[in-house]
């Protein structure tokens, strides 16, 4: 039995969640057509946040704080929303309002999705920034220059399942990134996470896209999915396949012969409690490896 129809994005819809502590009764959407939906269905009214510029390809509820999520889009943004707050670009409406544009106003999916630039022209918006609900922005010019990649999508993103402050992000330079809510910098993402996970046997970027990742139920381990190759699966105590980005970022530096500001060199020293227990225990990892490989020695010999 079909209980709602819920109706308003103008193309595909590529995610849809129920947000927790709600009976079931609003959900959260995104689509081709770049907007994220609120559905309340008990109220029978729909909140549009326009705020990205291209498709929503994923979203992640906040396990420690319901009314939060974020999205991550192909215009480059990771995007943090409140549910009971108020954006500039959003607005409210009935539940069962049709769309209020035409098939020529959405951009194709290939081409990134989103709506067209005649369409904003006709409405009075000559672009999309929102800065409000920034969270990460891959496709600033500091991204750019960094990753050497003009268009970055973003395909996945997963909040910690316990901790609610540390969430990963998956795009098409084949890296899946682990982000502090705390630690961020809105303009660059390559400060801002402590620890990128790369399967070393591909180049960096990859051509091989992460196109999904999620974390298990317990955020002890992250699998993750690569376009044109196989399903990897990361362990984040253990360190396996984990590159430090700060280190090639500070290396990247001194090879150019410029020095580093205090506000750099604090920003890559700064570690949350939860990764240092991570480190640590990686640390603990590799010293019972070293002592099992001397006692089979000692025993060889």
């Amino acid at each position: 039995k079909c209980k709602a129809t819920l109706i308003g994005h103008s193309s595909n819809v590529f995610v849809s969640k129920f947000l927790p502590q709600t009976a079931d009764h609003e959900v959260v959407s995104g689509g081709n057509d770049s907007d994220i939906r609120h559905y309340n269905i008990e109220n029978e009214t729909c909140t549009v946040y326009r705020h990205h510029s291209k498709k929503v390809l994923s979203l992640s509820i906040n396990p420690r704080q319901p009314r939060t999520f974020i999205s991550c889009s192909a215009d480059g943004t990771v995007r943090l929303y409140d549910v009971r707050q108020q954006y500039e670009h959003s607005v409210t409406q009935p539940i069962n309002t049709q769309p209020d544009e035409t098939e020529d106003d959405i951009i194709s999916q290939a081409y990134g999705g989103g709506r067209a630039p005649s369409f904003w022209r006709s409405n009075g918006i000559k672009k999309i920034v929102c800065p409000s609900s920034v969270l990460l922005n891959y496709d600033s010019t500091i991204g750019r220059r960094r990753y050497g990649i003009n268009n970055h999508t973003l395909f996945s993103v997963d909040f910690h399942p316990i901790d609610g402050v540390s969430f990963i992000v998956s795009g098409s330079d084949g890296l899946v990134r682990l982000f502090d809510t705390r630690m961020i910098r809105k303009n660059a993402p390559a400060l801002s996470s402590p620890i990128v996970y790369s399967n070393k046997k591909f180049q960096n970027p990859s051509k091989y896209e992460t196109t999904g990742c999620a974390f298990n139920f317990s955020g002890t381990e992250i699998v993750v999915t690569y376009l044109g190759e196989k399903i990897y699966l990361y362990d984040v105590a253990s360190g396996d396949h984990i590159e430090t980005e700060q280190k090639e970022e500070e290396s990247s530096r001194r090879a150019k012969g410029s020095g580093e500001s205090k506000n750099d060199s604090e920003n890559k020293i700064k570690c949350t409690t939860w990764h240092k227990k991570m480190r640590k225990k990686k640390l603990e990892k590799v010293k019972q490896r070293r002592q099992r490989l001397t006692q089979v020695e000692n025993r060889g010999s």
